[in-house]
């Protein structure tokens, strides 16, 4: 009877440990949210907004999971979905490993603790393994209105991750960053010259960014940008300038997954007094004119695409 009484006490202690990874999960994409919205967008074939939906679903489908396994509801159900889930991350995280070698983080855990796809599938072995053992083995557990309180529960997961963190379409004009005028390029005591080209940014359409080189949203936003562009075929009619030196670029564009955009860099008084002193800051203009100006939060793939297509 003792070793009963353990044996049901070291199994409810497991389900409980394996339903914490899954929450765990959730809460480290959904805080800071950023990374995994750009990785899903980066390996997948969805617009911007739907990468931001998705990711979402992404999360409330852990989140899920991690509070049905601590329930101990629908046991069966639950854990042959987690072990199904778990398979099909595995997987894709096995086409990342192959198709993607310089992929240094899947995001399975957000930015809170940085795995390659290798060993997030070591990882995956290990809690499918243990989801078998806890299907063999489960218990369950049932009460009255069970149907009833299991689709509150769904409704009140699926709302978690789009309440604490609205994708960016669903505010898009809570930001107030409008800016009317020219880009007063005739302060910058430069010759916009790139790789043996000039650049005349006070004729046609630009998008003209400003980043510091060590700024994350800096960075995010480049990756956004980039991948705009490439997926809509677009001219290349963005011009950045840095703040920050010339040895820090190349880790930029590594950081932002880019090849590249034509830069200069400033002083940053020249810098702070042309951009504005919100980062990253980011100004649609033609024939030196605003038309548009925004941050990190509200670079939308479709202002982009009807600006330069």
């Amino acid at each position: 009877m003792e070793n009963l009484k353990w044996k049901y006490i070291f199994l409810h202690a497991l389900r409980f440990l394996y339903g914490a990874v899954f929450i765990y999960s959730a809460f480290a994409k959904l805080y800071p949210i950023e990374g995994f919205e750009l990785f899903v967008l980066e390996n997948s074939f969805l617009s911007w907004n739907l990468s931001t939906v998705a990711s979402r679903l992404l999360i409330a489908l852990e989140l899920g999971l991690g509070v049905f396994l601590w329930l101990n509801i629908y046991s069966k159900q639950i854990q042959k979905l987690a072990i199904a889930i778990l398979s099909a991350f595995t997987v894709y995280l096995l086409f990342l490993h192959f198709s993607k070698n310089n992929v240094e983080n899947c995001n399975c855990f957000g930015s809170h603790l940085e795995l390659t796809p290798l060993e997030s599938i070591f990882k995956n072995i290990i809690l499918i393994g243990i989801g078998v053992f806890l299907y063999k083995f489960r218990t369950s557990f049932s009460f009255k209105s069970i149907r009833s309180i299991t689709f509150i529960l769904i409704v009140i997961v699926l709302l978690v991750p789009f309440v604490l963190s609205p994708p960016d379409f669903m505010v898009k004009h809570r930001y107030d960053n409008e800016i009317e005028g020219e880009l007063n390029l005739q302060l910058l005591d430069v010759d916009f010259v790139y790789n043996n080209n000039e650049y005349d940014l006070s004729s046609g359409k630009w998008i003209v960014c400003f980043y510091s080189t060590g700024c994350k949203f800096c960075k995010m936003s480049n990756n956004k940008i980039t991948r705009f562009v490439e997926r809509h075929d677009l001219p290349e009619r963005v011009f950045i300038f840095f703040l920050g030196s010339e040895n820090e670029i190349q880790e930029f564009w590594n950081d932002s997954n880019s090849d590249g955009f034509p830069y200069e860099i400033l002083s940053p008084a020249e810098f702070f007094t042309v951009g504005g002193n919100r980062l990253p800051s980011i100004f649609f203009i033609n024939d030196k004119k605003i038309e548009h100006h925004c941050l990190y939060r509200d670079l939308f793939e479709e202002d982009v695409t009807t600006f330069l297509e």
